[in-house]
């Protein structure tokens, strides 16, 4: 049978204790670092995208997030689509537009035109998703505007996508701040530990 041989009773003295501390005082500098540069990467990818939609809206760019698959695999669910907002006169089949649903103006559509008649003083769009089968046909009047995407930004828009539910929002804001102060108190309380210790 194998025993465990104890150690020698020089190996726990005070100066054995101490160089064990300051083995191990890297491996945590390294832990703090890699926590604290974690932080502000989370930190500045939001502010970064928040500063992208704002000065997006001031130059006459909308940002949309895709919930639905229907025009996959162009656009995905998660997707962040930025659209520049344009007269109907600028249509041109194969376009993919954002507007108004039909069945539901408090709804928005992104989808590809497949067709486009004028009558009169208005335009009769027709659209359809890549992966739908469904078609929608609606109007539009000659001074309107409707949004034709631009730029795809894959997966951007899922933070975003939570971050405007009430728990999103929350949690955006709750999470960062809890990790910043967790760092805070952990650089305050392992100093006066380590005095302790002497």
């Amino acid at each position: 049978m194998r025993t465990l041989e104890r150690s020698p009773a020089h190996a726990w003295t005070p100066q054995h204790r101490a160089r064990r501390r300051r083995t191990r005082e890297p491996l945590s500098g390294a832990s703090r670092l890699g926590a604290r540069i974690a932080l502000w990467a989370i930190i500045g990818y939001g502010v970064a995208v928040a500063l992208f939609i704002t000065f997006g809206t001031l130059i006459g760019l909308r940002s949309l997030v895709v919930i639905s698959g229907s025009m996959e695999p162009l656009l995905r669910p998660g997707d962040l689509v930025i659209d520049r907002m344009i007269s109907p006169r600028e249509i041109r089949i194969g376009d993919v537009v954002t507007f108004r649903d039909p069945t539901d103006p408090t709804a928005l559509i992104t989808h590809r035109v497949r067709g486009v008649q004028i009558q009169g003083d208005t335009y009769a769009v027709t659209t359809k998703g890549d992966a739908s089968n469904a078609l929608q046909r609606w109007t539009i009047r000659a001074d309107g505007r409707l949004g034709r995407v631009t730029l795809r930004i894959p997966a951007i828009g899922r933070p975003i996508f939570w971050g405007r539910t009430r728990v999103g929002a929350v949690g955006l804001l709750v999470v960062p701040a809890a990790l910043l102060a967790s760092s805070l108190l952990v650089q305050i309380w392992r100093p006066r530990a380590a005095r302790g210790a002497r």
